[in-house]
């Protein structure tokens, strides 16, 4: 299940750098970035749904690290110069 890997993925970056995290996506996955939330130790806001793509690369222009499986996130992350994994 992709929560599960993005969940295994944030606590350990979390575990390791102590990095607060966004989670981003449509309103349709809100839902699954809450499950995310509620099971991860590491300090993240939930905002799918939240943003629209303009200020979504607001904040990915403002972030350390890029995790995504999407490729508008992705591409959007290199377009700001953002570290991708």
């Amino acid at each position: 299940m992709v929560g599960h890997v993005f969940l295994d993925i944030t606590t350990k970056v979390f575990q390791q750098t102590g990095w607060k995290g966004i989670i981003c996506g449509t309103k349709q996955e809100h839902s699954l970035g809450e499950q995310i939330l509620k099971q991860s130790d590491a300090h993240l806001q939930n905002l799918c749904g939240q943003k629209t793509l303009v200020e979504l690369a607001g904040l990915l222009s403002q972030s350390l690290l890029t995790i995504t499986n999407a490729t508008g996130a992705a591409f959007l992350s290199s377009a700001v110069g953002t570290l991708l994994v």
